[in-house]
């Protein structure tokens, strides 16, 4: 669905109604929600809500991308899922399968206009994204200022729409259809959907009314959330909705090793850092994904660092009779160190560090 209207005449508003009122009529486990708040960050505080996995705004550039690959992959999964199980929607899944029931999903863009302006190169593939998410219980709500603000595949994909007032009144007949009049009431809110082929004034709902100290519900909105955090106390049947992470900058290999259990296998196997897509820690087996391995960076992008640890965690999990390592570096940052270095590992049979020695 979508929603237009000029600016301050409730479009952010009719999202945050939206959300709460979905929010407290189903439960986690029944409706999952993931926000992009490109307006004025007035959904921000949604991101409390158990049934909200996360709120990201236009400035988090990495977190956009990984929404939206997050929404791919939920996709993905149930295109697989619903294949093999031979149904052909979310609600034919539930049915046949009460017991491993899945939770629809709703994404909310607030402000299409600044996501076209800043991430133009996405737009295509969002509109996949809207055009197969519909069978798989993935669904779109969108809010902008004019139909055009939208391309013409998105705004046809879009079939559910509503209208507030808006700037330029000869555009009320695209959204809904002939019957608006010219000087809709700019009453904040005020507006009207198309029911069959008739447009129907209506009036959006504030979450909660206003009080002198407390104008926009912020406070009710937060005491709601808290609330509903302490009724769900993490009980989810199918799980939390995700929460939409970044890599960090900088990843300690003590923690890691820490965290992760390395599998007991005779295969060449250590750990590598963070990967890009889970955000677990990235395993790779020499073996079976190489049998060899290299590493292409800019100078002080990281190549030696990748190499120490790659050496460091196969020392640890490999005893020497197991694993025989040979370093060749001319430069001996591989191993340079003050009293001891790499080269002490008990692993190490040899350090190249001369041509001639080759």
């Amino acid at each position: 669905a979508v929603v237009f209207g000029a600016s301050g005449r409730g479009k952010t508003t009719f999202l945050r109604t939206i959300v709460t009122s979905l929010a407290m009529t189903h439960s986690p486990d029944e409706v999952q929600m993931y926000i992009f708040d490109f307006g004025g960050r007035a959904l921000t505080l949604l991101s409390d809500m158990p049934h909200v996995g996360t709120v990201i705004t236009s400035e988090e550039e990495e977190r956009v991308l990984r929404g939206l690959r997050k929404i791919n992959e939920i996709i993905d999964d149930r295109q697989i899922l619903f294949s093999e199980n031979r149904v052909t929607s979310l609600d034919s899944y539930n049915q046949t399968f009460p017991d491993k029931q899945l939770p629809a999903i709703l994404v909310v863009l607030d402000n299409f206009a600044e996501f076209k302006e800043y991430y133009e190169n996405l737009m295509q593939p969002l509109i996949s994204l809207v055009r197969e998410g519909r069978a798989y219980g993935v669904h779109f709500l969108f809010t902008a200022d004019m139909p055009n603000s939208m391309t013409s595949k998105l705004f046809n994909l879009v079939t559910e729409r509503f209208t507030l007032k808006l700037s330029d009144p000869t555009e009320y007949s695209t959204i809904v259809g002939r019957g608006v009049p010219a000087d809709l009431s700019p009453v904040p809110g005020r507006g009207y959907v198309r029911v069959g082929n008739i447009p129907l004034e209506f009036q959006t709902a504030l979450t909660f009314m206003p009080t002198p100290d407390d104008p926009d519900g912020m406070t009710e909105i937060a005491q709601m959330c808290t609330r509903m955090n302490e009724i769900w106390d993490d009980k989810f049947t199918v799980g939390k909705p995700s929460s939409i992470e970044t890599l960090p900058l900088r990843v300690s290999l003590e923690n890691l090793l820490l965290e992760v259990k390395l599998p007991k296998t005779k295969r060449l196997t250590g750990i590598m850092g963070i990967d890009d897509r889970s955000l677990e820690p990235a395993l790779i087996d020499i073996e079976r994904q190489g049998p060899h391995m290299i590493v292409i960076g800019q100078p002080f992008s990281g190549k030696t660092t990748t190499l120490r640890t790659f050496l460091i965690t196969t020392a640890l999990n490999f005893s020497p009779d197991e694993v025989m390592m040979i370093m060749i570096d001319y430069s001996r940052k591989l191993w340079k160190g003050d009293t001891t270095s790499l080269a002490d590992i008990p692993h190490v049979v040899e350090t190249v560090d001369e041509i001639d020695q080759l």
